[in-house]
Parts: structure tokens; sequence; C-alpha cells
């Protein structure tokens, strides 16, 4: 009777031990395609940097391969049979491709369609819900990655990898959308186009939060900027004036510098801190204007701030 007993016990422990095998090879099954996908995050970011120096036959080649890149990495990991105890990680490792794939192709389409007639309005609206998705699928990994970590891999050696395509959420907001567009469109224009514009400004201290329009900022010294500013023309510009101006009861105080901006390219410039009083005020950002910029109504952005006491 001891002896069953003892083979029973010894059965039992050689399954959890066979059952925990097949789930660590199941892991190192998925690896070299999670870093295929995370791969393919970069290529699709890559063109999104470059394309103006990829032209239109360059853009629409490099969307395409990435396209189909991710649909074979969720072809593949949909044809592993996931083992007992790795469903639930495995629907949430599928999903994540699934969404990868639909944000690819979304953000091919809409890059593509960039280079065309069509207005840029309807074209950043659709990329910036096409962000939001992408931003989603990067979630549903951290929840597979989560699950690994909990469940199957408790050793850190034999976790997974993490995974991101949206590593800043900015990149897929309106501000940063339209001044890509609005590259795309100048890069595939044989005319000269003369535009720049201020992408984003970020203040150190940070707001802490917004009421109404004004962004709420805690008592400081001095607000230090960070700009994003963007040649959005097809014509190189050298030493293009960037000033910010802080207007405030105790008075206006500005910070300036110049930039060199090659076509389609974008720069971030820390701008001097400007003197802070409590009470409201109003920060502006200028790019320019240049001589031949038939568009100026985005060179410029201005924030009404509220410096706490």
């Amino acid at each position: 009777m001891l002896s069953l007993l003892a083979l029973g016990v010894h059965a039992i422990a050689s399954g959890g031990r066979d059952e925990k095998l097949r789930q660590l090879g199941y892991l190192d099954e998925v690896r070299p395609l999670i870093a295929d996908s995370t791969s393919q995050g970069a290529d699709l970011l890559g063109v999104r940097e470059n394309a103006s120096d990829l032209g239109k036959p360059g853009t629409r080649n490099r969307l395409n391969q990435v396209v189909k890149q991710t649909q074979d990495t969720l072809d593949a990991v949909k044809d592993i049979e996931p083992p007992s105890g790795v469903d639930e990680a495995h629907t949430l490792l599928v999903a994540t491709l699934q969404l990868r794939v639909l944000g690819a192709r979304a953000a091919a389409k809409d890059m593509i369609a960039a280079l065309s007639a069509q207005t840029p309005a309807p074209i950043v609206e659709r990329l910036v819900a096409t962000g939001r998705n992408m931003i989603a699928a990067d979630q549903t990994y951290k929840a597979f990655s989560d699950v690994v970590a909990s469940e199957l891999a408790n050793e850190a050696a034999k976790a997974v990898a993490a995974s991101v395509w949206i590593a800043d959420p900015t990149q897929w907001e309106s501000p940063e959308l339209t001044a890509f567009v609005n590259i795309l469109k100048a890069n595939s224009s044989v005319a000269p186009i003369v535009d720049v514009s201020t992408v984003l400004i970020r203040t150190t201290p940070a707001a802490v939060g917004k009421e109404g329009e004004k962004f709420l900022l805690p008592k400081t010294p001095s607000i230090r900027l960070e700009v994003v500013v963007a040649n959005i023309g097809n014509v190189a510009q050298k030493k293009v004036t960037v000033m910010a101006t802080l207007t405030s009861a105790t008075g206006v105080d500005t910070a300036r510098d110049f930039v060199d901006l090659s076509p389609g390219k974008r720069v971030a410039l820390t701008l001097r801190g400007l003197r802070a009083t409590p009470g409201d005020a109003t920060l502006t950002v200028t790019i320019g204007p240049l001589a031949g910029e038939t568009s100026t109504e985005d060179n410029s952005i201005t924030n009404v701030l509220s410096i706490h006491a």
C-alpha cells in the first residue's frame, strides 16, 4: 500500500515537472517572435522619422514590409499550441499581436494617404486613433508579461523581455502628427515649400493640473522650457529664431535660440528659465516667421499659466 502511495506521489510530482517544462518550452518558442514584433515597431518608427528622406516609393515599400512582417509574426504565434496552464498568457499575446497588425495597417494606410492630395485634418485624426490602439497593444503585452512572471516563470531569467511600440505617447498626439503629416505632404511636392512649426512646449516645473484653459504650475522663481520645432517644408533653413515670451503682471521676460532645420526634421531645444511670479501669466513660443512662409498659424503656441503663490 505504501509503495502504491509513493508511486502516486512520484507520478504527480513528475507530471508537475513535465507541465512546467512544457510551459518553459512555450516561452522559449515565443521569445524570438516577441523580439520580431518589437523590431517591427522600431521599423515603423524608423519609417516615420525618415519618411522625408525615403520619398514616396521608399515610404510605401517600407510600410508594406512592416505590415507583412507583423502579420507573419501573428500567424506564427497563432500556430503555436499552448500547453496546459498557458491559455491565458497565450490569449493575451495573440491579442497584442492582433492589435499591432491592425495598428501597422492603419498607420501605413494613413501615412500613404498623407502623400496624396487628401486634406491633413482627417488623416491626423485617424492617426491619433491608431496611436491609441498601439498604446493599448503595449498595455496588453504588459498584462501578458505580468501573467508570465507571476504564473509561468518565477525566475527572472525565465521571464520575457519588454516589448514596446509607443515609448512616447506624445508622438501620437495631434501636435506631433499634424507636423508629421505636413512634412509628408511638403516632401511629396516638387515646388519649394517654406514652412516651420512649433510642435509642442513643456515646462519645468511641469503643470500639476488644468483649470479651464489655464495650466496650473507650482510656486517657482523661473520656468525652463523644452521646445520641439519642425521644418514641415521641403527647403533647408539656417539659424531660425525660436523665441519664448512670458508676460505677467510684473512685466515681460524673453528667451531665444537659433536652430538649423533640414527638410522634414524636428529638433528639441531647451530655453533658459524665464522669470516667474505668482499669478496668471501668458507663455508664447514662436519660431520664425520666415521669408516666403505663406502659412504662419502653426508658428506659435500660446499657453495661459496660473503660478501658485
